[in-house]
């Protein structure tokens, strides 16, 4: 699980909304985005999911879903509630399935320092775009996560 900061964004040039990005994996093992949208984003208690034990589950319910170039793109509505580790008979199910998950929580840049290049980090050289088209995805693999996605 990835968490990205609290930033204050404008929308649509007339008001400031408050978002959190989460990266989490689902049960199909793969990376789903979530924007965590004004309180729902302030009300997210990153602290408390350091202190559980990995690998942590977290249930999410009343989400807006929304599909952009193909992939599912989820989003807080002023209904989403959300648990850690939920008392549900799958969960024991999960935890052994997902058992070899022990990563602590990490905490993403915001997307201001992913767009200035504050996250890349000063020892890394700058590239063209042809220079990247050049690169081996899998030699270069850097765990960021775009806000385009």
């Amino acid at each position: 699980m990835a968490v990205q900061p609290i930033e204050e964004i404008t929308i649509q040039r007339t008001r400031i909304a408050k978002k959190r990005n989460l990266n989490l994996q689902n049960i199909r093992g793969e990376i789903v985005r979530i924007t965590l949208w004004g309180e729902t984003a302030t009300n997210f208690e990153d602290n408390g999911i350091q202190s559980l034990l990995p690998p942590v589950f977290v249930a999410l319910t009343g989400l807006k879903v929304k599909q952009y170039q193909g992939k599912p793109v989820l989003g807080s509505t002023g209904s989403t509630v959300y648990f850690f580790n939920p008392d549900i008979p799958q969960l024991s199910e999960y935890k052994r399935r997902f058992e070899h998950l022990k990563s602590p929580l990490r905490i993403l840049p915001s997307s201001t320092d992913m767009y200035t290049g504050h996250a890349i980090g000063a020892d890394s050289e700058p590239k063209t775009i042809d220079e990247l088209l050049l690169l081996d995805p899998t030699l270069h693999k850097v765990s960021l996560s775009l806000p385009s996605c």
